[in-house]
């Protein structure tokens, strides 16, 4: 079977870490001949080739430049016409919005793969839900419980991505790292790795740690760069707020990093306080799989693979999230026990095998 899968490629999430998984283990589901369409060619296009899979750049597209569009959707018609493909899967709403009619011009069933949650309220939602989809597959029960609002009736395909073994970093190469991140031997590391956007959290994190003892043995990483202005606008209003709440040299702002499982191997708990539902959480299972106990909020896709054993969720209120952190830093074997459990839950459910298999049987059927 012959998918091609449509993106834009020109940011990096986690999204795009999902896309790179599906090259990276490709092997393990044979039936499926898997290649990707990307607008633009950068990290993660690099990632793909980089895993063996065939990447076919349609060229630049911008929503707001019909001729751009028109030329997007003339190479997209041009390579399902000479590929042979038995469905094309837009990944989010704005390939599906950009690309449907490329699609249906070659009779090629069109699939939607949801990333967000249907909100209602967006112009690019608007423009999407025009183009209704063969069939849909969502990253969780969750998110696909919010796609009738957009295609009446219709169901989406629950789907977990496949998430790797954890990264395993020698003691010398790890106490190296955390050295030069600020934490020594008896510091707890708290890391938030994320997309610079409000809704993650990171303000509310800041809140957070200012809620903490000073003598409390902890230093927080933030990973995550500015992919745009405005999220180089919030990265210095971040920044602004971490000096004026007194945190000083103790948070650390990594910007982007392609080392996100290196910091995760060398961190102590993953702590990401949402102000807003997150419709999966790639980033939440990967910390799971990495032995993290996690710290986040309640409601979301989390909600449906992090049980209670592996994580603390309370309401998004600095000082319930104190409260959670103030516990982890104070009680090692906790900790400890908690990211045990995190790392056998991950492996149970995110296991790369059995997550390509359903693949596979999610697309054929």
């Amino acid at each position: 079977m012959r998918v091609l899968h449509v993106y834009g490629g020109n940011r990096y999430g986690g999204v795009e870490r999902m896309l790179a998984g599906l090259a990276r283990y490709a092997r393990l589901a044979p039936e499926l001949q898997q290649e990707f369409a990307l607008c633009y060619d950068a990290r993660l296009g690099e990632e793909l080739r980089a895993a063996g899979a065939r990447v076919h750049v349609l060229g630049g597209v911008r929503s707001s430049r019909p001729w751009q569009v028109r030329g997007g959707r003339q190479r997209l018609a041009g390579l399902l016409a000479s590929g042979r493909y038995d469905t094309a899967v837009c990944h989010a709403w704005w390939p599906l919005a950009v690309f449907a009619p490329a699609v249906r011009r070659q009779s090629v069933r069109l699939g939607l793969w949801q990333h967000n949650l249907v909100q209602g309220r967006h112009w690019l939602q608007g423009w999407a839900a025009r183009h209704r989809p063969d069939y849909a597959v969502a990253l969780g029960p969750f998110m696909g419980t919010t796609l009738s609002r957009m295609f009446a009736g219709m169901e989406a395909r629950v789907w977990a991505p496949p998430i790797p073994a954890p990264m395993r970093l020698g003691e010398g190469e790890r106490t190296a790292l955390r050295a030069g991140l600020g934490a020594g031997p008896e510091t707890v590391a708290i890391l938030l790795a994320s997309r610079l956007e409000a809704w993650k959290g990171h303000r509310l994190l800041l809140e957070s740690l200012a809620r903490l003892e000073g003598a409390l043995p902890w230093t927080a990483w933030i990973a995550g760069g500015a992919q745009g202005r405005q999220e180089q606008g919030y990265a210095e209003c971040l920044r602004a707020e971490g000096v004026r709440v007194g945190l000083g040299g103790r948070v650390h702002w990594l910007g982007e990093r392609n080392d996100v499982d290196r910091l995760m191997a060398a961190a102590d708990l993953y702590c990401q306080p949402n102000t807003g539902p997150e419709p999966f959480g790639m980033v939440f299972a990967e910390a799971m799989a990495a032995g993290l106990p996690v710290i986040t909020t309640a409601g979301g896709g989390p909600d449906d693979f992090l049980p209670d054993e592996c994580g603390e969720r309370c309401r998004a209120d600095a000082g319930a999230i104190a409260e959670r952190l103030r516990g982890l830093i104070t009680q090692p074997e906790r900790r400890e026990a908690m990211g045990q459990a995190a790392r056998a839950r991950a492996a149970e459910v995110f296991e790369p095998a059995a997550r390509m298999r359903a693949l596979a049987g999610v697309l054929q059927a």
